[in-house]
């Protein structure tokens, strides 16, 4: 993947995102470490937003992004995929040290295979695992009705009230 097409997706992810978050969000800077810089427009807080992108495998990577002469990837199962989830989460989680402060902290996650949605994130939520970490949301970005990326799903959050306790399993 180009630098160019790494940042044209980063782009749309987090495009995605402030369009289906909640609260009134901004970008005030797309960088490295994290990737963008936002501002929450209820409450003026600079939240760091890290992107990633969720294939089942490499090879589906490569024919979505248009990076293989192959257009049919084969059989995919939901139970691969939140292996793949958990694995991206986890090296994501180890990637936030060293960040430079904001007031929160959220990963993005786009879930970039067609073929699943937030139903089968829904229906496998009790084997998605957020090892302890620093950020204060994790959030999935879905296709929703129409292609129009519009779904979410939070799978951290740091109310503690709502989503059990860091480190552990989050249920919504």
């Amino acid at each position: 993947m180009t630098t160019l097409q790494k940042n044209q997706l980063e782009i749309a992810a987090i495009q995605y995102f402030i369009k289906a978050y909640p609260q009134k969000l901004k970008v005030l800077e797309h960088s490295d470490k994290p990737d963008f810089t936002l501002i929450d427009g209820t409450n003026n807080q600079k939240i760091g937003a890290e992107i990633a992108h969720l294939y089942h495998d490499k090879k589906e990577a490569q024919i979505l992004l248009g990076n293989s002469e192959e257009t049919i990837h084969g059989i995919m199962c939901a139970d691969d995929l939140i292996k793949v989830l958990n694995s991206l989460i986890n090296q994501k989680t180890n990637k936030i040290k060293g960040y430079r402060s904001h007031d929160k902290s959220i990963l993005v996650i786009r879930v970039a295979s067609p073929i699943f949605d937030k139903s089968t994130f829904d229906m496998h939520e009790d084997a998605i695992i957020c090892p302890k970490n620093d950020y204060d949301e994790i959030w999935l970005v879905l296709d929703g009705k129409k292609g129009k990326w519009t779904e979410l799903k939070q799978i951290k959050s740091t109310n503690i009230t709502q989503h059990g306790l860091a480190g552990s399993r989050y249920k919504l």
